[in-house]
């Protein structure tokens, strides 16, 4: 029986559109820092398909932890969520944003990742009766 990597198409490097469409608990994961709790954000890029016409998702792995230093802290303050106190990961299902995809390779095994870069903050909208000058 001969049994092939699978191999996931990236998403392309520049500003996509994404939406949020998982959370998934790891729980207890070896790192170089020791066991930390963990979890993987499901990122669906909604204007690009593979070349098979499969969807193309990017990810986000972090650490259970929502300080200032934090790589899920960071990331839920850059999409304006507020990690006063706690947050429940399960209502940024859904969530839609812009970002700038970026390909990183990883020292550790030498594959290329498409990794979100910045996030591209909304616009506020102006009330009906302000007019732009």
């Amino acid at each position: 029986m001969i049994i092939t990597e699978k191999v996931y198409e990236l998403a392309t490097e520049g500003i996509h559109s994404l939406q949020i469409t998982k959370v998934e608990d790891l729980g207890l994961v070896e790192g170089i820092h020791g066991a930390r709790e963990k979890v993987r954000i499901h990122i669906l890029v909604t204007d690009q398909k593979a070349t098979d016409g499969e969807a193309v998702n990017v990810f986000v792995n972090a650490s259970k932890s929502i300080g200032e230093k934090a790589t899920l802290g960071k990331f839920l303050r850059s999409l304006g969520f507020s990690t006063k106190g706690q947050i429940d990961l399960d209502e940024m299902i859904g969530f839609k944003f812009q970002a700038v995809i970026e390909h990183n390779v990883s020292t550790a095994n030498g594959k290329t990742y498409a990794n979100i870069g910045s996030i591209i903050k909304s616009r506020k909208t102006l009330p009906a009766e302000v007019e732009a000058v």
